[in-house]
């Protein structure tokens, strides 16, 4: 600690030597002390950037971004390869071309510039022939391609045309088979009618057998008791005319109760039929409408179960996806983790050593404020005591007992009005360590030791003038 609080004393001393007012002054005088506490002693500053809070936080997408920006130079990497071979296949085939030209030119060094002439209006009139004949062919197929647009455009007049026929052959289509369901249902009907009138038919024809069986029935039982009478002429016939008369009128009757019997019979068959199409039209037209919301609910279960074909698919790939996304989200995790971990620890690292600048400099604007109380303590002692002051002429060892080098002890204080400022601050360090290490009142100097005064106003003690402290320098 003794060791510390010296280091501390020098580094003192030396920004004391090196601060904005030069070196000390070699006269002590009030003057000076007073503009060295004011101007001498910088202000302690302190870097704002160690307060401001670390930002240790990871950035999501550092990791994406470096792996982006791999692959973007690794692409580069392979344009560059790709292009560095390209520009040394170039320089192959520059270097055939200039051996191709050199040889050449050598070859054709012996022809004079009417043969090189020549030969280029040769080669000028085979380009032109060249470009004569690519025009010929640029019209040939002009004029057939012209002719492959008008073929095309009658294609699609044809085919608009075919459009048109087929849309109006779907048109009849839909109308005949209309109209086929309409004769389809007449013939139905018909095929009812048909049906009604030979059961009628067949129903008349066993009323009819039937009042045949019974008439027959009746005039086998009916016995006629007659008496002839041989002495007159029998005339029979106006007999039989009644009984046809009296027969017709019962088969007329019976005919007509058939007949009401049959109609009121057929009415109420034509009823029922009337009903029974309608509700065979009903049930028909039922039957359709259920044929067409099958089909319906068919492609739909189709679309459906290609739907839940497609959503399985989706799902194995999302489940897939989702368990590459949650392993890469672990790993980042782990990797996020793991810097967090460090983070931590250098957060505690850099704590603690802020804690030790901290503690560094809480000690030095302690022994900052005591060297600057002392100061200003000795200067206002100074000023009191100058005229009721005791003379004592002592000598600090290694100055060779020089007047200049005297030090004037007023009442127990250290004065020396020809004593650097550096020399003073030294002993006003030396008092103050010999405070912290030994007791005071100690025995009196000799006459050929330094003597300095005390220091108990390094730590706010009120001690008398008169004890004096003994340090060998």
């Amino acid at each position: 600690m003794q060791s510390d609080q010296g280091e501390l004393s020098r580094d003192v001393l030396r920004i004391l030597r090196l601060g904005p007012g030069g070196p000390a002054s070699r006269n002590f005088s009030t003057s000076s002390l007073g503009g060295y506490t004011s101007s001498s002693c910088p202000s302690v500053f302190s870097n704002e950037k160690l307060w401001t809070p670390l930002h240790l936080d990871m950035d999501p997408t550092f990791q994406q971004r470096r792996k982006q920006e791999k692959e973007e130079m690794k692409i580069l990497n392979d344009q560059f390869a790709s292009l560095i071979g390209k520009v040394q296949c170039l320089e192959r085939q520059n270097k055939i071309l200039t051996i191709k030209w050199s040889f050449l030119k050598d070859q054709d060094n012996s022809r004079s510039e009417s043969d090189i002439k020549l030969l280029y209006d040769q080669y000028v009139s085979k380009l032109k022939q060249e470009i004569r004949a690519i025009g010929h062919e640029r019209e040939q197929l002009e004029s057939e391609l012209t002719e492959v647009l008008k073929s095309m455009d009658n294609i699609r007049s044809r085919y608009e045309d075919e459009i048109h026929k087929r849309s109006g052959m779907e048109f009849t289509f839909t109308e005949l088979k209309r109209d086929l369901d309409a004769g389809c249902m007449h013939r139905t009907e018909l095929e009812v009618k048909l049906h009604g009138l030979q059961e009628l038919m067949e129903l008349k024809k066993a009323v009819y057998e039937q009042e045949l069986q019974e008439v027959l029935a009746e005039i086998k039982d009916i016995s006629v008791v007659m008496g002839i009478d041989n002495r007159c002429n029998l005339d029979l016939s106006h007999i039989v005319e009644e009984v046809r008369a009296q027969y017709e009128a019962l088969a007329f009757r019976s005919w007509e109760e058939a007949e009401a019997l049959t109609w009121s019979k057929l009415n109420e068959g034509a009823t029922h039929s009337t009903t029974y199409r309608d509700q065979l039209f009903s049930s028909r037209r039922e039957i359709a409408e259920l044929t067409i919301h099958i089909q319906k609910l068919r492609s739909c279960i189709v679309s459906l179960k290609s739907q839940c074909l497609h959503l399985e698919g989706s799902i194995k790939e999302a489940g897939g996806n989702g368990q590459l996304a949650l392993r890469d989200a672990e790993a980042k995790l782990a990797e996020l983790q793991e810097a967090l971990q460090k983070g931590k620890v250098d957060m505690a690292s850099l704590v603690k050593e802020y804690h030790e600048l901290m503690n560094i400099k809480l000690a030095l604007d302690v022994e900052i404020l005591t060297y600057r109380k002392l100061v200003e303590g000795e200067e206002s002692r100074w000023v009191r005591r100058t005229c009721a002051g005791e003379r004592t002429c002592v000598s600090l060892p290694g100055e060779n007992q020089a007047p200049s080098t005297c030090i004037w002890l007023f009442e127990g204080r250290v004065q020396c009005p020809f004593m650097s400022m550096e020399k003073q601050i030294l002993s006003l360090i030396l008092v103050s360590a010999a405070s912290r290490t030994k007791p005071l009142g100690l025995k009196p100097p000799a006459p050929d030791e330094g003597v300095f005064t005390s220091g108990p106003e390094l730590c706010g003690l009120e001690a008398s003038p008169d004890v004096t402290q003994k340090v060998v320098g």
